[in-house]
Formats: C-alpha cells, sequence, structure tokens
C-alpha cells in the first residue's frame, strides 16, 4: 500500500513538563472497574466526611511524585501494612477530585467487601470478618475498620504473601468505590526469589471487534486473532490475524452468539503439561483446521511501531499506538517533515487504534501542529474551578488537513487526541467510539512501603463542556475492522479516511 515507508525508533529525552505519571498497574488500568454509589450530596443525605482534626497516630501524607519520575525507579516495596492502607485512605480523601465529598462508610464498606471476598476464595473466611461502627466520620471510621481488620489478620496465618494478598484486596476495594478508570494502585511487589514462569501459547490479543471488553466473556462472537508472539506455539502452529477461533479442545467457542467461558479458559494453561487444540477458521481462504499446541514460557511480547508511511495519493498514514514516550510527538512531526521535502502531501491520517493512552503534553503539540489559539479543555473540581488546557501556539502550524482513525480501544489520553480533533473540527473521525476511559489526569502518590497510588485530582471536560468519561468520542464514519478484513489484509477505516481527504480537494 505504501511507497515509502519510515518505521522509526523513539528518543528517550527527559520530560520538561509537569505531566502526570501514567503507568499501567498489573491488575488493569483502563479495563474499568464495577460501578458502586458513593455519596456526593449533603452530610444529611450523603454522610459527608467529617473533617476532625489530624491525629497524632495518624500515618504520614501520601507524597506526590515529580511528573517526570518514573514509578519503577522507585526501590523494591516493603511489606503492605496497616499503616499503609490508614495512608491509602486518606491520600484518596484528600487527593481525589471527589474525595471531600466520599461518604467513608461506602469507601471503608466496599473496602472490607473485596477482604471477605478474597477470604472466601481462598477458604478462610472468618467469623470476626464483620465491620460495625461506622458513622461516616472519617478518623472514627478508619478506627472501626482497622480494629476489625487487625482482628482478622490476628486470627489468621502470619504468612508475609497472604497479608500482602489481602491488603491489595483492601485497596482495590476502596479504588473500586470511586468508580473511577483512572484511579489505580501500582503495587511492584517485590520481585521473588524466583520469578514466576508463565505459560501461554503466544495468543498475545483476540478480539471480537473494535472494543475489548474487561472480562472477554463479554465479548461478542466471533473471536478472531489480532496478534500472536513470534516464535511462539500459535506463530509456529501458523497462526494469522484474523483467523476466528471457532473450538477450544472440541467444545465451541460460541454457543447461540455467547462465548464460551470454559473454553476460553483454556486458552491460558495453568502449567507447561496442558494441551490445546484450537479449530480456526481463516476468513480469506475459508478453510477451517485444527492445530494442536503445547504451552511454553512466554516472555515478551509483541507491539506496533510508531510509523509514518506515505499512502497512494501522497497521504501521510501516521500509526500511533500509545502516547508514552516523551517525545513520540516530536518525532511524528520530523518524519512528515522528511516526507515533505520529496512529496506534496495532500493530508494525514493519524491511526490510534487500540492507543491507550499516555501523556497529554504529547496530544497537545500534536493537536497545536493543525490549530492554534484554541481551548481546548479542562480539568475542574466538583466546585466547577477550571484549569484552561490550550493549544501550544509555538508549535508550527503544518497547513494540512487530517483524518482520524479510531476504535474502542482507544482510551484516556488518545482520547484526549480524538476529542480536541473532533471538537475543534480539525478533521473527520473514522472508525469507532471510542473506549470512554477519560475521567482525569492521573497523579502519582508515593506511600510508606514505596509502592504509588495513582488518583486524578481533577476532572476533564472538552472544549465546548463535552464529556468523554464513560462516554467515549462518536466517530464521524463508523466502520468497523471484522476478521474477514484483517484476514484478507484490508483496512476500510483507512481507506474511508483517505478517500475524505481526497475529496478535500
Amino acid at each position: 500500500m505504501s511507497d515509502t515507508t519510515a518505521t522509526f525508533r523513539i528518543r528517550r529525552r527527559r520530560s520538561t513538563g509537569g505531566t502526570s505519571v501514567r503507568r499501567v498497574p498489573k491488575w488493569g488500568l483502563a479495563l474499568g472497574i464495577s460501578a458502586l454509589v458513593v455519596g456526593t450530596g449533603s452530610a444529611a443525605d450523603a454522610g459527608t466526611v467529617s473533617r476532625a482534626p489530624a491525629r497524632s497516630d495518624a500515618p504520614a501524607l501520601c507524597r506526590e511524585l515529580p511528573g517526570d519520575q518514573d514509578p519503577a525507579a522507585l526501590p523494591a516495596s516493603t511489606p503492605t501494612t496497616v499503616t499503609t492502607l490508614h495512608q491509602v485512605y486518606r491520600c484518596i480523601l484528600d487527593h481525589h477530585y471527589r474525595g471531600s465529598r466520599l461518604d467513608t462508610r461506602v469507601l471503608l464498606r466496599d473496602a472490607f467487601a473485596e477482604f471477605t471476598v478474597e477470604l472466601q476464595q481462598r477458604g478462610l473466611d472468618r467469623p470476626e470478618a464483620t465491620l460495625g461502627g461506622l458513622t461516616g466520620h472519617r478518623d472514627r471510621d478508619w478506627a472501626s475498620f482497622a480494629t476489625a481488620y487487625r482482628g482478622v489478620l490476628d486470627a489468621l496465618s502470619a504468612d508475609a504473601d497472604l497479608r500482602e494478598i489481602l491488603a491489595g484486596a483492601v485497596i482495590r476495594g476502596m479504588l473500586g468505590s470511586l468508580d473511577d478508570n483512572h484511579a489505580a494502585w501500582d503495587s511492584r511487589p517485590t520481585p521473588p526469589a524466583e520469578t514466576p514462569t508463565r505459560y501461554g501459547y503466544g495468543i498475545l490479543d483476540a478480539s471480537s471487534g473494535s472494543k475489548t471488553p474487561a472480562n472477554i466473556k463479554d465479548a461478542t462472537p466471533p473471536l478472531y486473532v489480532k496478534l500472536t508472539v513470534p516464535g511462539s506455539p500459535a506463530d509456529e502452529a501458523g497462526l494469522l490475524p484474523g483467523d476466528i477461533m471457532v473450538a477450544v479442545n472440541g467444545v465451541p467457542v460460541a454457543t447461540g452468539g455467547i462465548l464460551n467461558a470454559g473454553s476460553l479458559g483454556a486458552l491460558r494453561p495453568a502449567s507447561g503439561e496442558d494441551t490445546l487444540r484450537l479449530t480456526v477458521e481463516r476468513p480469506a481462504t475459508g478453510r477451517t483446521w485444527t492445530v494442536e499446541m503445547r504451552p511454553e514460557v512466554i516472555t515478551s511480547g509483541t507491539t506496533a511501531a510508531t510509523s509514518v508511511t506515505l499512502l497512494p495519493g501522497d497521504i501521510a498514514k501516521v500509526v500511533l499506538p500509545s502516547f508514552y514516550l516523551p517525545d513520540v510527538a516530536d518525532d511524528v512531526l520530523e518524519e512528515i517533515a522528511k516526507l515533505r521535502e520529496t512529496t506534496e502531501l495532500r493530508g494525514v491520517v493519524f491511526d490510534v487504534r487500540g492507543n491507550m493512552g499516555g501523556r497529554v503534553e504529547q496530544t497537545t503539540e500534536l493537536i497545536s501542529s493543525f490549530v492554534h489559539g484554541k481551548l481546548m479543555s479542562k480539568d475542574c473540581d466538583l466546585d466547577n474551578h477550571c484549569t484552561e488546557n490550550r493549544t501550544d501556539d509555538s508549535v508550527p502550524l503544518l497547513n494540512l488537513p487530517l483524518a482520524v482513525v479510531t476504535d474502542g480501544d482507544c482510551a484516556s489520553a488518545c482520547e484526549d487526541f480524538v476529542a480536541n480533533v473532533k471538537y475543534l473540527g480539525l478533521g473527520e473521525v473514522v472508525g469507532e467510539r471510542t473506549r470512554g476511559e477519560a475521567s482525569g489526569l492521573q497523579v502519582g502518590y508515593r506511600l510508606d512501603n514505596d509502592t504509588v497510588l495513582l488518583l486524578p485530582r481533577l476532572y476533564r471536560t472538552f472544549a465546548h463542556g463535552e464529556q468523554v468519561d464513560g462516554i467515549g468520542v462518536p466517530v464521524d464514519h463508523r466502520v468497523p475492522l471484522t476478521a474477514a478484513d484483517v484476514s484478507d489484509g484490508r483496512d476500510p477505516a483507512v481507506d474511508k479516511a483517505r478517500e475524505l481527504l481526497a475529496s478535500q480537494e
């Protein structure tokens, strides 16, 4: 499809912006957190937190990480104690944008609920695991929770790993109570003496459409292969992107349009002794066959590279799999400039499908290369005190038309980029609605055990007050990517974007 391809290595330079830490914790940021009701009304009707003076036995305050500090550079984490849990509790109340209006009874109830679920799943439920005495008073509620929590720990084994797991459940419960897709805990557990072996077949990504659900059981058939790990059993078996998974070990992947949980579970082997018989259909040829695979240790994955290519019609295509690296915008603009040295470009297509976000200063730079003097978004507290985010008018304008191709796996900073293209009227948006996980910029807070709590301090709206969190950005032209498209090597969304740009002449 392309005459010229420039796939380049991103140079790592120190970021000078004050951006928030944006890391994906091991337990799954940007996959959503189950909704739970929290109090947001008055003290009379919602149990608003009482702001009593800090007690002398309160933990040290959580410390905000500098914007350019990577949590991975912190020392190895130490045990998560009751004091750490108290610190998380206070950090949420003090720094989350809804913290001052949270009902502590709901926050701690949900924390204790997750704690008891973990106990039950391990066959360790205790008669002491009862929570009471919550009144909506910040300090007294914590004291009641801590007493109940310690009572259960005292009745259990002193096993350090178990205590860490239970503490993690408490933190997940508190964060789940926020119903906020950008509130997370980067636990960075201390590396064990022997790294656990992770077996797999190398089917790195499977999708039934444009939006990968939090639970794959919620996907819609057909389920097809998107990527495989090079050299993995799936790769050696000849599986290709677009291959539809029909049956696992003789059991249909879907029955009556519903995915079978048992079949999906078999795709994740527990040991190297498992064997998988996978029946697949290749839409490009109509062939159906069965491959047999033994799992192997999977140590690496496959990720798309940031690239700039020249499409027919002198259209530049920019593939942006993420905005995490600090200079991705600079490098993209440099590559576009190189293309313009030899080609009279007629437009730019940005492909941000699967882009789960990153640094918003990178999206700002790219948007600013297409328009100046614009309000892009606002970061606000619950009293509607807002900070405006405007274009950086020092960025040279490209003076080119653009189109964006997106999907349901575009989240966070990616949605910031797509929302600005759409709501500032910069170009056409093609593909499928974005994910709707854009509650606000994360700020990292260092805890006493050298782990990091990630919380949005403000929530974000766009140029004219548009809400994206929980909704996503709608496309102007819906063009889904199907298994047949992938298998045949077609990309109708990019073709549509190119057609739209060509029609602007």
